[in-house]
């Protein structure tokens, strides 16, 4: 037995059995706000219209004439909003027919929807509004639309319960994407701002967490992307005081293959199940469990669109439309979702929690199983919750509180069974069996005061048992509990023995004689009423009879007395109504309404005694008593009385008139009261009842009944008035005009009495048409037609039978009328009514008159279906005029195949001989005939029905004459895949290969049918025809299969080596090689794929990274592919990679790799890649390695401080480092005076006399040679500024020599036209250069080191 759906699914209503134009279900002209009412705008010719349908009672839909652009009924009332040119607004009570209000907005309203009872909401272009429906105020704006939503269509909008939270829903087609995508607005009233969410589908909801005093204020959507489909459930605001958040949870929507564009439209939340109902656009149903997010159940529910959807109160449920016009719910099947999600699921712990929240049966196996099991490991306070929480209370029974009570409790520890009572305590009310165990040990324990606690709490059930245990300690105590459990007898005894015997009248069921007896002893001044109400209440009236007939006899005439008195005796039936007539005290009115209910015949005879006419009337009507009601009136005698009861809308007034004119005007012999009778009618307009009283005049033998015209009157009124009369008046007048009288009889629509006359006058053929025609009594007919038995009679009778389906009566009809003429009529009916055995009988008959082709084609065709074979044959072996292969194809159809193939082979039509052949089993024969045909649809149907019967042999024969035809493939693989016959339809396919029609088809429904069911054979059918197979399609097939190095091969094949490339990175243990990966790559379009390559690489294969990056450098983005490796901290993997594309000058490449070349302390290395490459940033770099432990890393600092001309901070860093040559070096490039004399103090200050000496030749031209000589001075190493003087001088004297011989030259040139060169001599060199104690500085072999001798200025 399959496994019960977990969900219910219902079809309320088909919208166009009720009149709707399918052309008028859509979004944009119905609405449905609610389970309550559908809301249709149409349009009928000229007229538009509303139709308004209410689901209890969705039979009779209302509709209006009204022109409206949209109509929206409230959700709970008959209250209409309509919508005008966009911006007018108008609500309506229907049922009052008045208009509540009315508003025109500023701005088109595109959007509106009733968000509660009282409340619409108003989406513009721009805004929502809130406009609410009490009083006068006018629509608020609420906040503005989010620019995500803009061009969107609204397709709707949502509150949560508190109208805290407020979401819009839209959607737009995003056209290059090929989907529609959603779009929301969530926004928070108490923060007012919003938040774009990407969404199709929103609902809001509060669920109850585990652990958490108050319900959390959930929102769930669901969305589909190009990523796919998901279900969000959050928690929005922050959770209530002492509430744990709730998780948020993502799960993932499955769609199936073929609604590839499919996406979610509607969305509701059950409140009693916990659960969420989605619906996509192709009629799909998700259901999910809105505490875990698991998916309980989903299916396609409906071919069409549903459009529109609500909650479905009923059945805590959804509702919705589809383009169709169905009315559909889905619900939870109470019955079967836990067993369900048990079994299908496999989730017994979601099955649990599920039946706990919702008390469902279904899993009470799980929890016994459960208990059990947590009982036997000792966790007793675990147990105590499964069985507590257990649905429908299986697990509290007397067992289980007899298994807490067996296990022993440890020393200082609370026993089990007082921890499963707390937690029954906790969650409610204790049965019978827990409260007697709990209280047993509590008053051993002397801890009355939790008993009463707890029955002030209503946490026991109160017992006969619990009261007889707790009397043993406190009798009131006990007292109370038996007045619970409604024990009267202990109640009775406990007011006994604790002396309140007051409390003993009337409620604790006391002996009567008791009663009675107390009540005799009633004495004094008192309140009657109030003693008679008090016994009244308690039903027990005739135990006071003594004390008032007491009463009545001592003389008291007081009306309460003798109300009470009369009650007794009309309860008892003491000969009440004797009572009622006789006695002068009761209150007519108050005994008349205790009547009412008891004897309404005694509430007249009170009424009447007190002339109550208004009570009287009433309980007449209430009560049918219109005889009583009619007498009392005629002796009444009064106009207005009359005038009332007999008003138009008085709805008795036709059974008083009955009682009137029956009844009470014949038993009165006064003339008054019939003249006051007669004038009432008279002046009340009615006709018809004094027809009757003429009717008394004409029919009772008075001297009036033999008058023609009377009579005439008679009948004719009784035509226009009453028609069950005139039947009457037929029969027993008999001075009338009868021809007349029929004929306005039959205007009159009274056949029968027509009937009557035309009888009863003989004449026969207007009779029988009465009875044909009119009385449409075909039995009565054929009597008629017997009696008469004449041949125009019988054919009319046969006409008339045959138009009544009758079709054996027809015929036997006709063949005594002889009468063939409307044969064709007679095939169409007998065949309709498959009467063949008469219908052969009447063609037999009709052949012999008239040889004509339809007969005999007619006759054939009833010979097979009265399986007459062998007339058949000879019938058609002979000369005939009949349409042979037309009757066959009727054979055929009806199934009647060995009929079918005689006629068929009778034509020579082989195509329809094989098909008749397949039907009779003999499939040789059709293989055979379909040859002869050489029919392609011939060769399918035979084919099919070899398959069926296991021929495959045979079909495979037909096969090959069908896979040739590429329209005709698919159908036959689907043909054979449907029934399972994969290995037979590889093997027709593998056989059709060497056919010469052979086309792509073959090949690529070949290949996916490798891919399903012989996926070892794809990749040699692939190398072989890749060529001649539809890729594509291939390409979906080996997908779907997961064969991916097929899928990446095809993918190669096809060009598309993005996908190629995707594939193997996302299947790499079944697709990627490394050489065909490499030479795939560089082919991709999408540039995105390198680094999704990289990161594969670093994932799965890093030792051949760098390899890979090779191959991809050319196409790059180096700064990012960097970036992607500095992020993931695998740099030092691509080291090579970073050195081999360094001559590209890039910053990031060059940052990296210096970066790494610091961490490496490759100090060589990193001044190599700065001089090379300058493009990385020099300031950052140098400020990174002023701070460097290893001063060669200093020394590059400084370095790159002066290549960015901080020259004083380079000469600051050389300093620090004593790298004296390079601070004399830096200062003496910065061409700045300051610099180097700052260094010459440095090193004076410091002592390093030597370096001063060679500062003043690195930094000669800087220097000042007045400065020079007081630093000197003062720190008396004048031997050491010597050689720097001695050079100044020198040079001032060449100077001064230049000059005289400049003037020299200018004077000999005034003198002599010619020019002559001047000629310098060669200069002594600088003495500075070879000074006392002085060593020029050198660099050693490479740039990081220094010259040995320069080692002693460092060591200064």
């Amino acid at each position: 037995m399959s496994q019960a759906l977990p969900i219910k699914f219902q079809e309320h209503v088909q919208l166009q059995n009720l009149g709707i134009n399918a052309s008028n279900i859509g979004f944009s002209t119905l609405t449905m706000e609610s389970d309550r009412f559908i809301c249709i705008r149409e349009k009928m010719g000229e007229t538009n219209q509303v139709v308004i349908i209410d689901m209890n009672d969705p039979t009779n839909p209302v509709r209006r004439p009204i022109s409206a652009d949209s109509a929206i009924m409230n959700p709970a009332s008959k209250v209409i909003a309509l919508k005008v040119a966009g911006k007018t607004l108008q609500i309506f009570n229907i049922e009052m027919k008045s208009k509540m209000k009315a508003h025109t907005m500023t701005d088109d309203v595109i959007f509106w929807k009733w968000i509660s009872v009282n409340l619409i909401g108003l989406v513009t272009e721009t805004a929502v509004y809130h406009w609410a429906m009490e009083g006068d105020s006018q629509p608020q704006k609420v906040f503005d639309r989010h620019p995500t939503l803009a061009g969107c269509q609204i397709i709707n909008y949502r509150t949560d319960h508190k109208q805290q939270w407020l979401l819009l829903i839209g959607i737009s087609a995003q056209v290059e994407e090929n989907r529609v995508a959603g779009r929301m607005q969530l926004y928070s009233v108490e923060r007012r701002v919003s938040q774009p969410i990407e969404g199709h589908a929103a609902a809001f909801a509060t669920m109850s967490v585990d652990g958490n005093k108050e319900p959390s204020n959930l929102f769930t959507f669901a969305v589909r992307n190009p990523q796919g489909g998901k279900l969000h459930i959050i928690e929005v605001g922050q959770p209530p005081t002492g509430n744990q958040p709730y998780a948020k949870k993502a799960v993932d929507v499955f769609f199936p293959p073929e609604a590839q564009n499919d996406f979610p439209v509607a969305m509701q939340v059950s409140p009693k199940h916990g659960v969420v109902y989605m619906i996509t656009k192709y009629g799909y149903i998700h259901v999910y469990d809105l505490e875990s997010g698991v998916c309980i159940y989903m299916n396609r529910i409906s071919a069409d669109t549903i459009f529109v959807t609500a909650a479905h109160e009923a059945s805590s449920g959804i509702i919705g439309v589809n383009r169709k016009g169905q009315v559909l719910s889905v619900s939870v099947d109470e019955d079967a979702v836990v067993p369900y999600i048990t079994t299908q699921l496999n989730n017994p712990d979601l099955a649990l929690k599920f039946a706990i929240r919702n008390n469902l049966a279904g899993a009470e196996d799980l929890f016994v199983r459960r208990f059990q099991a947590l009982f036997t490991q000792s966790n007793y306070s675990e147990a105590a919750k499964v069985a507590a929480s257990a649905p429908k209370g299986i697990l509290r029974t007397p067992q289980t509180i007899q298994q807490f009570q067996q296990v022993p409790t440890a020393a200082g520890q609370t026993s089990p069974l007082l921890q499963y009572f707390s937690i029954l305590l906790d969650q409610g009310k204790l049965n019978k069996y827990e409260s007697l165990e709990l209280c047993r040990p509590v008053l051993q324990q002397g801890r009355k005061q939790l008993l009463e606690k707890w029955l002030k709490e209503e946490k026991l059930e109160c017992s006969e048992e619990l009261g007889d245990l707790v009397k043993q300690v406190d009798p009131h105590l006990a007292l109370s509990i038996y007045l619970r459990a409604n024990v009267p007898m202990k109640v009775i005894q406990g007011f006994a023995e604790t002396g309140q015997y007051q409390k003993i009248l009337l409620d604790v069921d006391c002996g009567e004689d008791v009663i009675k007896s107390l009540i005799m002893s009633v004495r004094g001044s008192f309140n009657t009423d109030e003693l008679v109400e008090e016994v009244e209440k308690r039903n027990r009236m005739k135990l006071m009879l003594p004390w008032l007939e007491m009463r009545v006899h001592e003389g008291v005439n007081e009306p309460a007395t003798h109300n009470a008195l009369a009650k007794i005796y009309i309860d008892s039936n003491n000969n009440p109504e004797r009572f009622l007539k006789e006695n002068q005290f009761y209150d007519s009115r108050i005994v008349g309404r205790y009547c009412e209910k008891r004897d309404p015949h005694l509430a007249c005879v009170a009424y009447e005694r007190g002339q109550c006419d208004q009570e009287l009337i009433k309980v007449c009507n209430e009560n049918s008593l219109f005889k009583s009601e009619a007498r009392y009136l005629v002796r009444r005698r009064d106009m207005e009385l009359w005038t009332y009861v007999l008003r138009e809308d008085n709805e008795f007034r036709r059974p008083l008139i009955d009682q009137v004119v029956q009844t009470a005007l014949s038993e009165t012999q006064d003339p008054d009261e019939i003249s006051v009778t007669v004038k009432a009618f008279m002046t009340a307009d009615l006709p018809n009842e004094l027809i009757e009283l003429l009717e008394k005049i004409v029919l009772d033998n008075s001297v009036f009944s033999d008058h023609r015209n009377l009579q005439n009157l008679l009948i004719l009124t009784a035509i226009k008035a009453d028609r069950t009369r005139v039947m009457e008046y037929i029969n027993r007048l008999d001075n009338y005009d009868a021809p007349d009288i029929a004929s306005i009889a039959i205007n009159n629509g009274l056949y029968e009495e027509a009937f009557a006359i035309f009888k009863k006058f003989e004449v026969n053929t207007s009779a029988i048409q009465v009875l044909i025609d009119h009385v449409g009594n075909l039995d009565r007919a054929y009597e008629f037609a017997e009696r008469c038995n004449e041949p125009a009679v019988w054919s009319q009778l046969a006409n008339a039978q045959l138009r009544a389906n009758m079709v054996k009566e027809a015929i036997d009809s006709f063949i005594k009328a002889d009468d063939p003429t409307t044969y064709m009529e007679v095939v169409n009916v007998a065949s309709r009514n498959d009467s063949w055995e008469d219908l052969v009988k009447y063609l037999q008959m009709a052949r012999k008159k008239a040889r004509e082709t339809f007969i005999e084609t007619e006759l054939i065709f009833a010979y097979a279906m009265t399986n007459r074979l062998s007339d058949l044959e000879e019938f058609i072996s002979g000369p005939n005029h009949a349409q042979i292969q037309q009757v066959g194809d009727r054979c055929f159809e009806k199934g009647m195949y060995d009929a079918a193939k005689l006629l068929y082979n009778n034509v020579s039509n082989f195509a329809k001989l094989a098909i008749t052949l397949v039907h009779l089993g003999e499939y040789q024969g059709a293989v055979d005939a379909a040859r002869k045909a050489n029919s392609t649809r011939t060769w399918k149907e035979v084919c099919f029905a070899c398959v069926d019967h296991n021929e495959f042999r045979l079909a495979q024969m037909c096969g090959l004459h069908i896979v040739v035809h590429a329209d005709e493939l698919e159908e036959l693989i689907n043909y054979y895949q449907n029934r399972g016959y994969f290995e037979e339809l590889i093997q027709l396919l593998e056989a059709a290969l060497g056919l010469e029609r052979a086309h792509m088809g073959m090949f690529t429904e070949l290949a996916i049918l490798y891919s399903k069911y012989k996926p070892s054979k794809m990749r040699e059918h692939l190398e072989l025809f890749w060529s001649r197979v539809n890729i594509p399609k291939v390409l979906r097939a080996a997908e779907q299969a997961h064969l991916w190095a097929e899928l990446v091969f095809l993918y190669d094949k096809y060009e598309e080596y993005d996908n190629a490339i995707t594939a193997m990175m996302a299947h790499p243990t079944e697709a990627w090689r490394e050489n065909h990966f490499k030479d795939v790559i560089t082919k991709v379009a999408n540039i995105e794929l390198y680094y999704k390559a990289v990161q594969f690489y670093l994932d799965f294969k890093p030792m051949l990274l760098n390899d890979l990056l090779v191959v991809l450098s050319p196409r790059l983005d180096h700064t990012r592919t960097v970036t992607h490796f500095v992020k993931s901290n695998h740099l030092k993997l691509v080291k090579p990679y970073l050195r081999s594309v360094q001559n590209n000058n890039n910053k990031a490449i060059n940052e990296a790799l210096n970066n790494l070349l610091i961490e490496e302390e490759d100090f060589v290395g990193l001044r190599s890649s700065i001089d090379a490459f300058d493009n990385f940033d020099n300031i950052a770099l140098a400020q990174r390695l002023e701070k460097h432990e290893l001063i060669e890393f200093r020394r590059i600092s400084a370095y790159l401080f002066k290549g960015n001309n901080r020259w004083k901070q380079a000469v600051e860093l050389c300093k620090k480092d004593r790298l004296f040559r390079d601070a004399m070096q830096y200062a003496g490039e910065s061409r700045s005076s300051e610099i180097a004399e700052e260094l010459l103090e440095w090193f004076l200050d410091s002592d390093l006399f030597e370096c001063f000496g060679a500062c003043l030749y690195q930094c000669y031209d800087l220097l000042k040679p007045d400065v020079i000589m007081e630093l000197a001075w003062r720190h008396n190493i004048m031997d050491f500024a010597m050689p720097f003087m001695i050079q100044v001088v020198r040079e001032l004297s060449i100077k001064v020599d230049k000059l005289e011989q400049s003037e020299n030259i200018r004077s000999s040139d005034e003198r002599s036209d010619q020019t002559q060169p001047i000629v310098y001599e060669p200069q002594p060199m600088l003495m500075l250069t070879a000074g006392p104690g002085m060593m020029a500085p050198s660099y050693g072999a490479g740039y990081g080191g220094y010259a040995a001798g320069y080692g002693g200025y460092a060591g200064m």
